[in-house]
This record gives C-alpha cells, structure tokens and sequence, in this order.
C-alpha cells in the first residue's frame, strides 16, 4: 500500500523476510524528493518486548526525521513470550539486509544506514549495532531498556526459561560495547527508571574513545517525547548528531583563544 502525508510518501506493508512461518513486515516513509539526504534511519519501536508494532506510537517519529530528509525505515520484529531471544535481533539483522539490498531503489547510500530505536527497540538497536558485519553508521536510542530477571527471580518473558545469568548479560547494551563503535546518541529523562543505566552505557563508550551524546533531559520520565514539546527538541538534537557524523561528516576548528589585545 503506497499512500502520501503531506510531501511524505509512504509505502506500507512490504514483506521483508518470514520467521516462523509468517512474514516480517516494514513501512518505508520518503522524505520530500528535493530533501533527500541519502541516509536511512531504521527505527525500532518500543513496548517492553511483549507489545509494539511498527505503525504505532512512534510513527509520528518516523515522519518527522523523513521530513528532515531520511529515509525512514520502521519494520517489525516478533515479540515475547511467542518469540525468545534472539529472535528479535535476527530480525532486525534481516531488516537492515533488506534495506542494504534495496538501497538503489530507497535512494540512499548503504553506507550511511543509523539504527534507532525506542525502549525495548533502543536496547535492540544498541546490540544490533555492536555487529560489525552489519556496518551501522550511528546508533541513535531514546532511552534503552535493560531487560533482567523478574523482582521474583522469575524469567522475563523475552528469555527462555532455565537461562542463566550469562543469557542475561546478552541482552544487556553495555556488554556488546567495544572500541570501533558507531556513534551515538543517547537521549533519556532524568526521572526515567533506566537513568542510571543510561549513564553506564555512557561512561563505558566514552572509555572506548566512541563519539557519543548523552542528552538527559531534567525531571522527564519514560516516554517523555509523547510531548510535542521535547519531540521536536529531540528529533533536532538527533538530527544534528546524524548530519555530522553520517550524512555530511566533519570535524570542527578547537576554539583558538584571541590574542591579547596591546596598546
């Protein structure tokens, strides 16, 4: 289905691959044809891993970075329980094969791919970048979640049971970290429940010398772009990220202090 928001054009539904015998499916939302940047964003939505769809809360995000020139790419992953872990990270794997395969038609360079996400997508899209084979430009993540065992000590839903605790480091962000990482973006509410672990993911890039912003935004909670307010602060800050280390990468003059004015 091809439909136009605006001078957005959107095309919905396309299969990119099957698991479990049903098929994956993504939305492409093209900017303006005079803005085009020739980089893609693949956005993954949140929902605590059990919930989400790719046409959800956030596909006004979507629209607002494809406004600023991107293609915008939002596929589908399966979700738990039905699906464990790493079922969710191979879909992702099979979305950002596609649109490397499909560059030429997008009209964007497969060099310059970012990789967002939201939550739960945020934790995703920061384990999915560590891959080196995929070749992710920038990481850009709305405050990533941190999957652990339950308060129980029960499983979380995304693991299988009798996982132990070395399946658990898995999903955590800050265990794929390593020196080589892509850029990246890091955006959370101070009064987010994955604060803290939004600052660990912070300090662990900065020791491995990747270029990476942590923007934290005082007394927000989870979700905080639900406001337009800071939706549109935020999507500038990534935009500007993005700009300078993918689309047009460049580096900037240190500040040389005015010399000593003498009589």
């Amino acid at each position: 289905m091809t439909n136009s928001a605006g001078s957005i054009r959107t095309e919905a539904g396309i299969v990119f691959g099957t698991a479990d015998g049903a098929e994956l499916k993504l939305d492409v939302h093209r900017p303006p044809t005079s803005r085009g940047n020739g980089a893609c964003v693949i956005e993954l939505f949140g929902g605590g891993w059990v919930r989400g769809h790719r046409a959800g809360h956030y596909d006004g995000a979507f629209r607002r970075f494809a406004a600023l020139g991107y293609v915008c790419v939002a596929p589908d992953y399966r979700l738990a329980p039905g699906t464990k872990w790493p079922g969710q990270l191979e879909d992702v794997k099979a979305a950002v094969g596609w649109v490397k395969d499909n560059a030429q038609r997008l009209g964007i360079d497969p060099a310059k791919i970012v990789l967002a996400g939201y939550s739960a997508g945020a934790q995703l899209a920061m384990i999915a970048s560590a891959d080196a084979d995929l070749g992710i430009a920038a990481c850009v993540v709305y405050y990533p979640a941190n999957v652990k065992r339950q308060e129980d000590g029960s499983n979380h839903p995304l693991v299988a049971a009798g996982s132990s605790d070395e399946g658990y480091d898995d999903l955590q962000p800050v265990s794929h970290l390593r020196a080589g990482y892509p850029p990246t973006f890091i955006i959370c509410g101070t009064s987010d429940r994955f604060h803290d672990h939004v600052t660990q993911l912070y300090e662990k890039l900065r020791g491995f010398e990747v270029p990476v912003e942590l923007h934290l935004l005082a007394g927000q909670d989870h979700i905080f772009d639900r406001n337009p307010e800071f939706a549109d602060i935020s999507r500038d800050w990534c935009h500007q990220f993005m700009d300078r280390y993918v689309v047009n990468p460049r580096d900037y003059p240190a500040y040389q202090r005015p010399a000593p004015v003498t009589a």
